[in-house]
């Protein structure tokens, strides 16, 4: 479980909306993100607790005059009790009480800076975040694309080969064809010389039989 040290809006569309205090229920992703941010701590036995489970003090100011920054030795927070990042080195309070009032408005100013900074960088974060998750889905996008032309690719070569063994069955055809007609005319031509050849024989027999005729009547006409 995690607690916001702060009040954060997320950069999404639409943002996520968490007040100081608040411990919702995330991802154990999610969690790791918004302690690494340092705008929330892991909640461990009731205490709140850095990525590398240092104990985080947040102290408020004690005077109206007086400003308070929590962080880790060697850093500058953020002037509003919000933990650095994790990093090594012991929690560090420093109260501006002792300091002079030109002195309190260049730390102050120092302060706003950085927390500028810090919110730039936050933007940045949430930027790429958004940037990552287009680019994931372009490269689906892209793998679909991929896919369906593939899928394509394959159904061209299959309709490539059909059409190369339709082509193989249709001039096969047109070689039978080919060969059925030179026997029909090869055919025709016998069947023309075979009625010559019918009529001939029958003009023949036609005579011949004339002739058997004539021979019958010639003893007729001698009686």
């Amino acid at each position: 479980m995690i607690e916001f040290l702060q009040d954060y809006e997320t950069k999404a569309i639409p943002p996520e909306v968490f007040r100081k205090g608040e411990r919702p229920e995330r991802t154990p992703e999610s969690e790791m993100y918004f302690v690494q941010l340092g705008v929330a701590g892991y909640v461990v036995d009731g205490k709140l607790v850095d990525a590398d489970y240092h104990p985080i003090v947040v102290v408020e100011a004690e005077a109206a005059n007086t400003t308070t920054v929590t962080g880790r030795a060697g850093e500058l927070a953020l002037g509003d009790g919000t933990p650095q990042r994790a990093s090594s080195g012991p929690q560090v309070v420093l109260t501006t009480g002792g300091l002079t009032d030109e002195q309190r408005e260049g730390l102050e100013r120092v302060l706003t800076e950085s927390a500028g900074l810090r919110t730039l960088l936050v933007e940045r974060d949430d930027s790429i975040g958004l940037l990552n998750g287009s680019l994931a889905t372009l490269q689906l996008q892209v793998a679909d694309a991929n896919a369906t032309i593939g899928g394509r690719d394959q159904d061209i070569a299959r309709l490539t080969d059909e059409l190369a063994t339709a082509n193989g069955r249709a001039e096969a055809a047109n070689t039978e064809v080919a060969r059925l007609t030179e026997e029909l005319a090869a055919a025709n031509g016998k069947g023309d010389d075979a009625a010559k050849e019918v009529d001939r024989l029958t003009a023949q027999v036609e005579d011949l039989t004339q002739q058997v005729a004539d021979l019958k009547a010639k003893p007729a006409r001698g009686k």
